[in-house]
């Protein structure tokens, strides 16, 4: 985990254009971090999509979860693609893009040909995986009596889960786009655990960027989720 990452300044943002004469200014890019997680993707598109409007390229770089915050904060990422709201204390040095992306929600999720019930959840003989750090899903275990296992990614759970390598997970999904997981080895038990909505932060030296953001997302979010239960 030694990667170093160089942040995206909006230098031609601020006017800094080319000198060289006839030559059109390159794309002002900004670079925001991501986490693995089957669903990521839609979020993804939709900020591409947002900040194109806006002229701005946007480049996304893999981290792992609990890492958000350290380079959020140290402005070594212009910003984050989704975070849930209950964390933003976490993020003092980021700003909220105050439009909410996707429902997310925490569910029980087990192995196959496994008793899949939540009130396994407060058995302390069993134990629950989840992604490590402060995130929706340690949240959501806060009060709960089994005992935790934290693992480095949404994908290696799942991974573990449809070996049979683990029992029990808690992992955060947006159920209406529960088909982009592979369920064959995997069960997910009804109702969800926890339930929250997902924002997309910048880093604070952005914050006169903040009003086009939240303008331009809002339009393709509302059109996206208007298309995506056009296909349901």
């Amino acid at each position: 985990m030694g990667t170093s990452f160089k942040p995206a300044f909006l230098c031609l943002w601020l006017g800094a254009y080319s000198l060289t004469t006839g030559a059109a200014p390159a794309r002002p890019s900004l670079l925001i971090s991501t986490i693995e997680h089957p669903q990521i993707s839609l979020i993804e598109n939709d900020l591409r999509m947002a900040y194109d409007r806006l002229g701005i390229t946007v480049q996304f770089t893999q981290v792992a979860g609990e890492r958000e915050f350290m380079v959020g904060n140290r402005g070594e990422v212009d910003g984050i693609a989704a975070k849930f709201s209950l964390v933003e204390q976490q993020l003092p040095e980021m700003l909220k893009v105050n439009v909410p992306l996707m429902n997310v929600e925490v569910y029980l999720v087990c192995a196959a040909d496994t008793v899949c019930q939540q009130p396994i959840l407060d058995d302390p003989k069993q134990t629950v995986a989840l992604l490590g750090g402060e995130n929706a899903m340690s949240f959501a275990l806060r009060h709960r009596k089994a005992q935790r296992l934290e693992l480095v990614s949404h994908e290696q759970i799942l991974k573990l889960l449809e070996i049979k390598r683990i029992k029990y997970a808690v992992v955060a999904l947006s159920y209406e786009n529960i088909q982009m997981i592979d369920s064959g080895g995997i069960q997910i038990s009804l109702p969800a655990v926890y339930s929250d909505m997902v924002f997309h932060y910048l880093h604070r030296r952005y914050v006169d960027l903040i009003p086009s953001v939240e303008r331009e997302l809002g339009k393709v979010v509302r059109d996206s989720q208007s298309n995506r239960a056009d296909m349901h």
